[in-house]
């Protein structure tokens, strides 16, 4: 029984030993991965300082290069210096931005080791895990191991009281073993917490580059993003490229005189109003017109000068003959007037105006035994017969083929409705008159009459009657 005792505590001899060389395994990996933790954090730590000076170099060459653009803006002018400025310039920046590039590459290199060492950490803690509970597991086995023998040992003192030698080296051999083991168990034990510790610390220093790694990458966003919104800036308000802007960059450049200045000229600008960049067509359009309408309105111009000249001209002689005629009216009107009314005298006076051709007709009357008056002072009968007179007047200054008279003696009395149709009567030998007519004389004296008549009821019958061949028939 002790002997198979002692082949189980070899047993578990062999075991602890693999246990411990898996122990020191990982331990030897956790060192390394906290060496090259540290590592990491010294680089990182080193790649930040470097992106930070180069994202100050990237500021001072746009500066530098935004002051060489104002101050050649300003005085036009660009020499060698300058552009051997820009050329240094622009390659410090293409020199930066590729270092930057290789800077974002090497972090993502770090990035993607610190994704690898924290699955390494992971596995290496599940190892530990499973060592813990075999070394658990081992001592459970060592202590059931130390009752058996303490049992055996009692039983072979009953039954002997004493063993041998070599029983008894052995005995002390497997005590010393497994009081090697117990102290063994605690310094995995200690080395564990230890490890334990280590970790903690690899975690902290991890989570601690993985937030400023995300810093790092927020701001590598923003320079990004502001660089873009100056390029698209310059595109749009200038119309220019970066690498255009480059050539002309001022080194001297005062970046608050060149806002204010920038400002004042944008003033000036606004003041133009906006800009028409077809103001050149526009202008030979419009020219070309203006020209064009220009002939237009001086044939206008002499159309008119004529026009007028002929106004003129006919109005002179619109002027020329009314006076004449309106002299002769007067005179054929006076002249009527007497042999209508068998005396007295009338007039046409013409009232003072500016204009002659527009001025009123002031008609004057003086029938016999009465004195000379205004015909709106005449009886009614008075007022016809001067009215027919005028008409005779006008009539005797240009006679017409014929004439048509309605009603005109209605307002008569008889004896000047006589004197009326007798004037009619000598006047028919130069004018053909149509008269109608109600009065007897007027009738008396007519050529030929025309009559409607309703011998029956609702049936008119027109009679026509020739009073010279009456006359004839009655003879």
């Amino acid at each position: 029984e002790l002997k198979k005792l002692n082949d189980t505590v070899y047993g578990f001899d062999i075991k602890i030993a693999a246990e411990r060389e898996k122990l020191q395994e990982v331990t030897t990996v956790i060192e390394e991965a906290g060496v090259e933790a540290s590592a990491t954090r010294e680089e990182k730590a080193a790649y930040s300082g470097r992106g930070a000076d180069i994202e100050r170099e990237i500021e001072e060459c746009n500066r530098l290069e935004n002051t060489i653009s104002g101050q050649n803006q300003e005085t036009g002018e660009f020499n060698e210096k300058n552009q051997k400025q820009f050329e240094e310039l622009k390659a410090e920046r293409v020199k930066l931005g590729d270092e930057l590039t290789a800077l974002k590459v090497k972090q993502a290199g770090n990035d993607s080791e610190l994704v690898s060492e924290n699955a390494e950490m992971l596995r290496l803690k599940n190892e530990i895990v499973e060592l813990l509970a075999a070394v658990e597991e081992n001592n459970a086995d060592i202590d059931r191991n130390e009752k058996v023998i303490a049992a055996a040992d009692l039983s072979v003192v009953r039954e002997g009281g004493q063993i041998d030698r070599e029983s008894a080296e052995r005995l002390t051999d497997v005590v010393a073993a497994l009081a090697g083991l117990s102290a063994r168990k605690q310094e995995i034990q200690t080395g564990l917490l230890r490890v334990d510790k280590e970790k903690s610390q690899i975690q902290a220093g991890l989570n601690e580059l993985a937030e400023r790694k995300f810093v790092w990458r927020n701001e590598l966003v923003k320079i990004d993003s502001a660089m873009q919104y100056h390029h698209e800036k310059i595109t749009e308000e200038y119309k220019m490229t970066y690498d255009d802007c480059l050539l002309i960059k001022d080194t001297d450049y005062n970046y608050n005189k060149g806002v204010a200045e920038a400002n004042r000229l944008k003033r000036e600008l606004m003041r133009f109003g906006p800009i028409n960049a077809n103001a050149v067509e526009d202008y030979a359009r419009i020219k070309e017109r203006y020209d064009s309408e220009s002939l237009q309105k001086a044939d206008l111009d002499k159309s008119i000068e004529d026009i007028r000249k002929i106004i003129k001209e006919m109005t002179h002689e619109m002027l020329t003959r009314f006076s004449t005629q309106f002299e002769l009216i007067r005179v054929n009107f006076s002249r009527v007037f007497k042999e209508l009314f068998a005396g007295g005298r009338a007039d046409l006076i013409l009232e003072e105006a500016e204009d002659p051709l527009e001025a009123g007709i002031e008609i004057v009357a003086e029938p016999p035994g009465k004195k000379l008056q205004s015909i709106s002072l005449l009886s009614g009968g008075e007022r016809a017969l001067t009215a027919i007179a005028i008409l005779f007047a006008i009539l005797n200054l240009k006679p017409m083929p014929f004439c048509i008279l309605d009603e005109i003696e209605a307002a008569l009395d008889d004896a000047n409705a006589e004197r009326f149709a007798k004037y009619l009567h000598k006047f028919s030998a130069k004018t053909q008159f149509i008269v109608i007519t109600h009065r007897k004389p007027t009738m008396e004296l007519a050529d030929s009459l025309y009559g409607v008549t309703m011998e029956e009821k609702g049936i008119s019958k027109i009679v026509s009657v020739k009073l010279s061949d009456a006359v004839k028939n009655i003879g």
